[in-house]
């Protein structure tokens, strides 16, 4: 089997993994659904949400699509949105990581008791309400959604895997590279990572992997979907 012809793992939670996918196969030509396998290292369980009085906030900020979502149903008019990446369809700021985001607010918001809703998952890799707070801000947190870790990995993939069909693994996030190892040491294919491409969101993810990948792990310019878009279709051109 060439390697043109190994599939491209998509670790996504399963709605994310196959939006991204359709959409960066529209994009490019020479990719096709078929060339995709969607194991998800994470699903998603959203979690109730009391009633909010959001007329005493002075914006909302969510950085996922799933915290995204959740403010989305809730139809509120009028309030400004800042998001990491396409985390909301329209919102007054955006920025291509959480880190970013809080600059972004800090360089264009006033900190004059300022008070912002975050839609956050029950799991997350970067204190947004705490550096903002240090900032001066006043932030309260919606934990809207929780991201629960895969058991095990699926029989296509283990089959791929024993065949030499996997050519490579893109990790969107850190959590999901940790969960991706443990599934791999579990199922006793870990010695078999080597040969396999790591395309990761980000210098952390990278740094996590390289490890296990060596120098077939490989990082996005930008950590979000259009970093990871490129650096796959890059990947594909390089085949």
């Amino acid at each position: 089997m060439t390697e043109r012809n190994r599939k491209i793992v998509v670790t996504r939670p399963v709605t994310q993994a196959r939006s991204f996918v359709n959409h960066l196969c529209a994009s490019q030509n020479d990719l096709m659904v078929t060339d995709f396998l969607v194991e998800p290292m994470l699903s998603i369980e959203y979690l109730p949400v009391d009633v909010l009085d959001l007329s005493i906030y002075d914006g909302v900020i969510v950085t996922s699509q799933h915290g995204g979502q959740v403010y989305a149903e809730m139809r509120v008019i009028g309030l400004p949105v800042f998001s990491v990446g396409s985390s909301y369809g329209a919102c007054e700021l955006s920025a291509s990581s959480a880190q970013d985001l809080v600059e972004a607010i800090c360089g264009d918001c006033p900190r004059q008791q300022l008070r912002f809703l975050y839609f956050r998952g029950k799991h997350v890799a970067f204190d947004m309400k705490g550096v903002l707070e240090t900032a001066w801000y006043r932030v309260d947190e919606v934990v809207c959604y929780e991201a629960c870790a895969a058991e095990q990995f699926s029989s296509e993939f283990l089959s791929g895997i024993e065949v030499g069909n996997i050519g490579a693994v893109s990790f969107f996030s850190k959590r999901s590279a940790e969960i991706f190892m443990q599934l791999a040491k579990n199922s006793q294919v870990f010695d078999r990572l080597r040969g396999i491409k790591a395309l990761c969101i980000s210098k952390a993810v990278l740094e996590y992997v390289y490890p296990v990948f060596g120098d077939n792990a490989f990082c996005a310019v930008t950590p979000d979907a259009q970093g990871m878009s490129a650096l796959i279709a890059q990947t594909n051109r390089d085949t």
